[in-house]
């Protein structure tokens, strides 16, 4: 189930304090509507009790789901020297976490990328490689400093009858400083070469919980 604990937070317009609650860990399966305030960002909501000033207070917690079996860390703030830090999860006997998923995740759009990932069944390690790749083969015109965030996989029969996609297609979403956001695609199959790489490549074998994405696998590559 999910946890929650008070604080109080201190108004930085008239300095008294207010109380909010802060989600310690969010069971995605038995409370649904926290994992949706979660993403859309309304758990981190504050209003003043004295002056009514409504401001944003963010805090980490313990992402759990249950159906597809994953642990996510996560920190709300995207900049941390640490976040590549190997952390063993102690894990209590007999509850059934032998298959699970442990990541770090810094970073709200990180967080929903990271759900999004999982939710679809699909290697988060070969999913970062493979943006990792796309972006140093220039694929499609991408530059290092572009932002790949995976949209989801397309099985439309009629699109995969059009493109020749037997498996169809895996969705991205690019955002470049001074340009719309774009959607790319690109077939399925070019993510299966990019998993067999990952099963096959021991560097790719992580920690049990660690942050997974396009700067870990730059690091894991430049070792020999």
């Amino acid at each position: 189930m999910s946890e929650c604990s008070k604080k109080q937070v201190t108004c930085p317009r008239c300095h008294y304090d207010s109380p909010m609650t802060v989600w310690n860990s969010i069971n995605a399966d038995l409370d649904p509507e926290l994992k949706e305030k979660l993403l859309d960002g309304e758990l981190y909501n504050w209003k003043c009790e004295v002056c009514g000033l409504e401001i944003d207070v963010p805090f980490g917690t313990l992402y759990h789901d249950m159906e597809h079996k994953f642990m996510l860390f996560f920190s709300p703030w995207d900049e941390d020297e640490d976040k590549y830090k190997e952390i063993e999860v102690p894990l209590p006997s007999g509850m059934g976490f032998k298959d699970y998923i442990f990541r770090s995740v810094f970073g709200m759009n990180e967080l929903r990328e990271k759900i999004s990932i999982l939710e679809a069944g699909l290697n988060d390690i070969a999913v970062e490689r493979m943006k990792f790749f796309l972006k140093l083969d220039n694929t499609e015109g991408l530059y290092q400093e572009d932002a790949l965030f995976f949209l989801g996989v397309d099985m439309d029969p009629d699109k995969i009858k059009s493109s020749g996609w037997e498996r169809g297609a895996i969705k991205f979403l690019r955002l470049r400083e001074g340009k719309e956001p774009e959607i790319l695609p690109f077939p399925m199959e070019k993510y299966y070469d990019y998993l067999l790489a990952v099963k096959m490549d021991p560097r790719m074998k992580p920690a049990q919980c660690t942050c997974i994405d396009e700067g870990w696998i730059r690091i894991k590559l430049q070792k020999m």
